[in-house]
């Protein structure tokens, strides 16, 4: 029997964790979970909001992600979740699962040159493309550090540790990664 493969995409806005976290899902049959799947569902509700209320939402959106997770790997469902997931607070989750449930871990972290992160944010708030939620540019003196930086630390715990560099989305190269998920799907 395969042992239960959990996938952790991360990164900064705009690294295209969606994107990738989809395309992984699709190719692999995995059951794909964002952040941002419910972040947005909260904002539909609640209407306009503010700094603090999109705090307080991204972090019930990574709770509902953390017992999701929990719930999968206790039925030994391999999936894929993703978010910009912070080191400090997520390693201790982390090693809580594995310490209670036996399944692999690869973390997917995205990174990119921080102008060009910084102008693919401007680019994708004022798109139209975007939920209104995000509240793209409205927000931007909040992120600008984080965007600038282009990358978060790893996850402090014994995993494959991927990273995928996208501040050339047409050079990136998936090989190495679609070849680590296949190797812990074996």
């Amino acid at each position: 029997m395969n042992r239960t493969l959990l996938v952790v995409i991360t990164g900064p806005p705009a690294t295209g964790k969606t994107c990738l976290g989809k395309l992984l899902a699709r190719k692999y049959f995995l059951p794909y979970f964002s952040k941002d799947i419910f972040k947005e569902m909260m904002f539909d509700c609640a209407g306009d909001i503010d700094w603090e209320a999109s705090r307080f939402y991204s972090k019930t959106s990574i709770d509902t992600l953390n017992i999701i997770t929990k719930e999968l790997l206790s039925n030994q469902v391999s999936h894929i979740v993703e978010a910009n997931f912070k080191t400090e607070s997520h390693t201790p989750y982390l090693q809580a699962l594995k310490n209670e449930f036996a399944f692999d871990l690869v973390q997917v972290q995205l990174k990119c040159e921080g102008q060009v992160l910084k102008r693919r944010f401007k680019e994708r708030a004022t798109s139209g493309e975007l939920h209104p939620g995000h509240q793209g540019l409205r927000f931007f003196e909040h992120l600008k550090h984080t965007l600038a930086k282009g990358e978060y630390e790893p996850f402090e715990i014994d995993s494959e540790i991927i990273y995928v560099d996208t501040t050339d989305l047409s050079k990136v190269d998936y090989d190495f990664l679609f070849k680590t998920i296949e190797s812990k799907m074996l």
